[in-house]
């Protein structure tokens, strides 16, 4: 299969390289000058390999640990960023929404201030009813994540979300448990 992809790749780049004359060709009309090396330059640009950067949140590194255990901390319609240090356990917390979600903005955001930040997702948080990412309406879900143990985690809740921008949730509550 990697013999297969190598020479779908090969072909590709050849194909590739030898439409630049044709390129070149119309450009020479246009522009009289024509360097030699120019097919080269274009095909050592496109086929240079990129380097991109992984997303990293600057607040891992900026916001002091601010939140503590058995503190309730509200959503306003902004968006609040929590820093917390987990223990061995990982990371145990309350969520309590108003019970006019789902048709309002709620949303909670956790991840982890490793390079590059690894989010929780539905399959990494164990919570009693609902889930990650469907919260339970009306009503309050514990959820843990043992995963993220002795790590800075951060944790961003808000009232108003892209699909809801003008109708924030009544109350959003996050309580971090031990």
């Amino acid at each position: 299969m990697k013999n297969l992809r190598g020479r779908v790749r090969l072909i590709a780049h050849f194909i590739l390289f030898l439409s630049f004359p044709l390129c070149s060709r119309i450009e020479s009309k246009i522009n009289p000058v024509n360097d030699p090396f120019q097919n080269l330059f274009y095909w050592l640009l496109l086929t240079a390999p990129k380097q991109t950067t992984p997303y990293y949140d600057s607040d891992c590194d900026t916001l002091p640990v601010n939140i503590l255990v058995n503190s309730v901390q509200t959503g306003d319609g902004t968006i609040r960023k929590f820093k917390f240090q987990t223990d061995s356990n990982g990371l145990k917390y309350k969520l309590t929404l108003s019970s006019d979600y789902p048709n309002c903005g709620a949303e909670l955001l956790i991840y982890n201030c490793k390079r590059p930040n690894l989010y929780a997702t539905n399959s990494s948080v164990f919570c009693n009813v609902g889930s990650y990412s469907a919260y339970f309406a009306g009503g309050t879900q514990t959820c843990a994540i043992p995963n993220f143990g002795n790590q800075d985690i951060l944790l961003s809740i808000t009232t108003k979300t892209p699909s809801f921008p003008s109708q924030p949730c009544q109350s959003i509550q996050l309580e971090i448990l031990p």
